[in-house]
């Protein structure tokens, strides 16, 4: 009843030979498969690669059966086993695979959703690897996973939309929008200077463990927070205002949506971290910007120039700091929809996150 129930199909549907021992007419040693075996492994072949040249060319069905030990077992006495375990690399080449698909073939949906699966897959894999890792290995691990990419990698603390395009920082000739605001500072300043005054204190209301984000002061003034609209900012900043909603994807409506000025004092800087998705690009519009003051995303370390824009993915770890001694580093700080996603993906992703905010999976 057991095999009825079950995915194995048992011995008599399996592709190993029934008997455990060497067939009497393979004259082979244990020494020379063990050559074979390494052979093969310097030439870089994987274990199940190497087990299917045997079997194929050379008679062994089992390299078990004549040795006692299995491929990989005999490659790790040889020091010859390969970093990352077979099944988790296979994932990995699949996975890469798929975004490269995706990269050039993005209205792709099933690619997509297998997209999802593997990666899926590939959090099971890693996870049971982990449960029998030592501290030390697992780390080693964690580094062998990032050198396969050869670059920094996005990580998003809560959401992951597969197949949009992914990098530290953008070039601002693909945002026509970008010169308006340049040609726009100096009004920029005086709404930020008007809003101040009539505002008094910042609005940056700390949640959670996001204090220990930060040190030193960091303070807002908001037009958008959590995807909603301020009346205050639009009252003393209507050019700014305007310049904002001019914007082609300027994201309200999702409870990670937000535009504020951003007044970090010296001695202050914000910790490393992730952004919750990487459906959202961020701009910094720098207004003042004092001497110490700059900013790191991924393995690149960039400072801001007064006036000019910068588009980065804070999908990627990033921090930011002030180490100068005097003046406050101003800048207008807004998000906006990632380029490569069409209307009806947008409205369905604030759908999504509109019912869980109501269901109270995500804080209000």
């Amino acid at each position: 009843m057991g095999r009825m129930h079950s995915s194995g199909k048992g011995m008599s549907k399996s592709a190993r030979p029934y008997k455990r021992t060497p067939p009497s007419w393979l004259k082979v040693t244990s020494e020379d498969v063990e050559d074979h075996v390494c052979k093969f492994a310097k030439k870089g072949l994987t274990p199940s690669q190497i087990g299917v040249i045997l079997r194929d060319s050379h008679g062994i069905a089992q390299v078990k059966s004549v040795t006692g030990s299995k491929v990989l077992r005999i490659l790790k006495k040889n020091g010859l086993a390969p970093e990352l375990p077979e099944d988790l690399y296979m994932l990995i080449k699949k996975a890469v695979a798929v975004r490269k698909h995706l990269d050039r073939n993005r209205q792709d949906k099933d690619s997509k959703f297998r997209l999802i699966l593997i990666e899926s897959q590939l959090n099971i894999v890693i996870n049971c690897i982990y449960l029998v890792m030592t501290k030390a290995k697992a780390a080693l691990l964690r580094s062998a996973l990032c050198l396969t990419t050869a670059k920094p990698r996005p990580s998003p603390t809560l959401f992951v939309f597969p197949g949009l395009k992914s990098q530290p920082f953008h070039a601002n000739q693909d945002f026509p929008w970008t010169k308006l605001l340049s040609e726009n500072l100096d009004i920029i300043r005086e709404e930020y200077v008007a809003l101040r005054h009539a505002q008094k204190e910042s609005d940056y209301v700390v949640a959670g463990q996001e204090h220990t984000l930060h040190q030193g002061q960091w303070d807002w003034f908001s037009y958008v927070i959590k995807g909603k609209k301020t009346s205050l900012f639009e009252q003393h900043c209507p050019t700014t205002t305007k310049l904002l909603n001019d914007i082609p994807g300027f994201m309200t409506g999702l409870p990670f949506a937000y535009a504020f000025f951003s007044t970090l004092k010296p001695q202050s800087a914000i910790k490393a971290h992730s952004a919750p998705c990487n459906i959202r690009l961020r701009c910094h519009f720098p207004l003042f910007v004092p001497k110490g003051c700059g900013i790191r995303v991924a393995d690149q370390t960039k400072e801001w120039k007064e006036g000019e824009c910068m588009v980065f993915d804070d999908a990627y770890d990033h921090e930011v700091w002030h180490d100068g001694a005097k003046g406050e580093r101003v800048l207008l700080l807004f998000d906006f929809w990632h380029p490569d996603l069409i209307e009806e993906e947008k409205a369905a992703l604030i759908d999504m996150f509109a019912q869980a905010t109501d269901k109270g999976w995500l804080q209000k």
